[in-house]
C-alpha cells in the first residue's frame, strides 16, 4: 500500500478466502482487521485462482486462511 511504503512500513493480513469449485476466489475477509493493509491485500488475493478441489471427483468449494505479507525492500 502507498501509506506504508511512504512510512517504509511492513505488515499482514490474515484472511479467510472462499474458494469455488471453479478454483476462483469468491469472497475474502480480514481474520484480524489492519486497514493500513487488508485493502491491498484483499484486492490481490481477489485475483488468485487455485486448482478446483475434488472430494470423491466433485468439485467442490473451500475455505482457506490466507496470510498475505507485506514487506519493505531495502
Amino acid at each position: 500500500p502507498a501509506g506504508a511504503r511512504a512510512e517504509r512500513t511492513g505488515g499482514a493480513s490474515i484472511l479467510e478466502v472462499l474458494v469455488g469449485p471453479d478454483g476462483k476466489v469468491v469472497d475474502v475477509r480480514s481474520l484480524r482487521p489492519d486497514p493500513q493493509f487488508d485493502e491491498s491485500a484483499i484486492e490481490a488475493v481477489k485475483k488468485w485462482e487455485y486448482e478446483p478441489t475434488l472430494v470423491n471427483g466433485v468439485a467442490r468449494s473451500v475455505v482457506l486462511p490466507v496470510i498475505v505479507t507485506f514487506t519493505i525492500k531495502p
